[in-house]
């Protein structure tokens, strides 16, 4: 009966984990977007300084992590 319980309790434990890896997918966590923002405000100012334009950073690194790209006149994309 117990190993029955911990077979159990080490599958939902399992599943649980697998599910989280999917949910979260390439993102940064708000902190780290935040750090990658902050270097890139150090390396191209004139962009990061507008605090719209640090938001939609770090907004972009939040939802595809390191791949997130800077377009021509300060604007940040996930691609495709």
């Amino acid at each position: 009966m117990m190993n029955r319980l911990a077979r159990a309790s080490l599958g939902a434990a399992l599943a649980l984990a697998l599910v989280s890896l999917v949910a979260c997918g390439d993102g940064l966590s708000p902190e780290d977007a935040t750090a990658e923002c902050e270097r890139l405000q150090e390396d191209i100012p004139s962009c990061l300084a507008d605090a719209a334009v640090f938001t939609e950073c770090e907004a972009c690194y939040e939802e595809c992590g390191l791949n997130c790209s800077l377009e021509s006149g300060c604007g940040f994309v996930c691609p495709d």
